[in-house]
């Protein structure tokens, strides 16, 4: 039969999929599929989480690849600590490419409550990262 305009649809969209055509570059290596492919394996469901941070030297994320161990620790301005470690042996997921001036984006394999650690801990201070060796 006849294809109407609800099946034509762009390249990326359903339609395009089934087809076999590639969704658009925009698209590509993004969004919740890569971060469930990433973290399968990792723990049960619901367990660990894809968590984006951005860490203040984009020289030291440029050495850190998908798959990589590393420690986040943040420094704080004022309180009794200079800086401590906020989550331990955590996985990278990705690096995306973007801008980095104020620091690098990365995001991590994580519990939910290293999660909202880091989020607080980020909220508060600037993040570094240790790598541990291969």
């Amino acid at each position: 039969g006849r294809v109407g305009p609800a099946r034509r649809g762009r390249a990326g969209g359903a339609a395009g999929a089934r087809r076999g055509v590639a969704p658009p570059p925009a698209a590509r290596g993004r969004g919740p599929g890569l971060f469930r492919q990433a973290l399968a394996g990792q723990a049960p469901a619901g367990q660990v989480v894809a968590t984006p941070i951005r860490i203040a030297d984009p020289d030291a994320a440029r050495l850190l690849s998908p798959g990589d161990v590393i420690d986040v620790l943040a420094a704080f301005e004022d309180g009794p600590f200079q800086a401590r470690v906020i989550a331990q042996e955590v996985r990278v997921i990705a690096r995306p490419p973007g801008r980095t001036d104020g620091g690098a984006l990365l995001v991590l394999a994580t519990t939910p409550g290293q999660a909202a650690q880091l989020a607080q801990a980020q909220a508060q201070g600037r993040l570094f990262v240790t790598i541990h060796p291969r």
